[in-house]
């Protein structure tokens, strides 16, 4: 893959985790197998970026995608952390919004994923 045409990201993997199983959880729920064609190829393009970020995660190594696929990855994020807020009533706003940066090659660290958690935990009046 052409370097200027990928998107790296380099995270601990704490975080790399939660981005893949974000993005596994977009695939499953929004293009399941046998969904229309163009369903099917988004869904194809989004497994070979969690398998690229599966590998990455194994291997311990710094992470590379496509950028065409950086506004799926995004929206992969906010229907996963929507469907969480759904599920535990409360907003993960903040974790959200860091992963959807660090899976654009921004800051990718665990004190950086905790900080967001605990603001998201702030904002309930709960306790992390």
């Amino acid at each position: 893959m052409n370097k200027d045409k990928a998107i790296a990201i380099d995270c601990d993997s704490e975080v790399l985790e939660r981005i893949v199983t974000a993005l596994e959880f977009y695939v499953e729920s929004q293009f399941p197998p046998g969904s229309v064609d163009c369903g099917q190829v988004a869904r194809e393009e989004l497994l070979n970026v969690v398998a690229k970020l599966r590998a990455s995660l194994e291997a311990r190594t710094p992470a590379r995608y496509s950028r065409r696929m950086r506004a799926m990855v995004k929206e992969g994020m906010r229907v996963y952390f929507e469907h969480l807020a759904s599920q535990d009533g409360r907003p993960h706003t903040h974790e959200c919004e860091f992963l959807q940066a660090a899976s654009r090659g921004g800051n990718g660290s665990t004190e950086a994923l905790r900080s967001a958690q605990a603001s998201d935990q702030t904002e309930t009046g709960t306790t992390p």
